[in-house]
């Protein structure tokens, strides 16, 4: 993200890797994911992979797809 835009290409793919398991984790995967939701679904497809069985905020991954 840059100034809140993402530069992805048509066609193109970005990753996000979030890890809330800090300090500030959860406001920032907040304003991550408040930001991802609100794109274009005409524009992009989002995926977000979490792990179920490992406790103590594991990381989220985001896969942005430009179309």
């Amino acid at each position: 993200m840059k100034n809140g835009f993402i530069i992805i290409l048509i066609g193109g793919v970005g990753v996000v890797l979030a890890y809330p398991g800090h300090e500030s984790g959860k406001e920032e995967l907040a304003a991550v994911s408040d930001f991802l939701k609100n794109l274009p679904a005409r524009s992009y497809e989002i995926l977000r992979l979490e792990n179920h069985n490992r406790m103590n905020t594991p990381p989220i991954l985001y896969v942005i797809k430009k179309l």
